[in-house]
């Protein structure tokens, strides 16, 4: 963990304020990054970093181990995560079915626009995942965590981290695969 987190960290656990504002801007990005390869939702991305460091500011002197911030920040989000998509998925059931209104996009060349809509594509197949092969396939190929890194944030061993990564990106492929997303992928390159 960077020196600078760690001073920041301890500064924060000590009541300074500013402190605390600084570690939420100097994580926030990171963070949202990881709520939205997670939640693929704007809106519940923000949700859940917004309760991500509600839950940080309210627990940070349960922190014992400094150099663990990252992983439990992460493992914040991912739960604040799950209670987002909960959340949605209630009120999906409670509401009624309303089309949501589509933005017209800015002008983009084909080649962006075809590369945005197969991330789009991908999102939506890797949230299509289960669970835990979905949280181990966005820390590992979207934020480049190590295996080790990965093991201490989900509490699994390295060779669990591991085995279901090769699971989820087997199935991930399977899905491309069923969706010809991995075709047109191929063999428009």
């Amino acid at each position: 963990m960077e020196q600078q987190t760690e001073i920041l960290l301890r500064k924060a656990r000590e009541g300074d304020q500013h402190s605390l504002n600084m570690l939420f801007r100097v994580w926030y990005r990171r963070a949202y990054q990881m709520a939205m390869r997670y939640v693929s939702d704007e809106h519940m991305a923000r949700e859940a970093v917004q309760h991500t460091f509600m839950s940080v500011y309210q627990h940070l002197d349960q922190l014992q181990q400094t150099e663990k911030f990252v992983s439990w920040l992460y493992r914040t989000v991912i739960n604040c995560c799950h209670m987002e998509g909960r959340k949605k998925q209630r009120s999906r059931l409670t509401s009624f079915d309303v089309p949501e209104a589509r933005q017209p996009r800015a002008q983009m060349p084909d080649h962006d626009l075809q590369l945005a809509e197969r991330n789009r594509l991908l999102m939506q197949a890797v949230e299509q995942l289960p669970e835990e092969q979905r949280t181990i396939v966005i820390l590992k190929e979207l934020d480049g965590l190590k295996f080790r890194e990965i093991a201490d944030l989900l509490q699994i061993s390295e060779n669990t981290a591991k085995s279901r990564l090769y699971v989820g990106l087997k199935n991930l492929k399977q899905i491309l695969t069923q969706q010809r997303l991995i075709k047109e992928m191929y063999y428009e390159e």
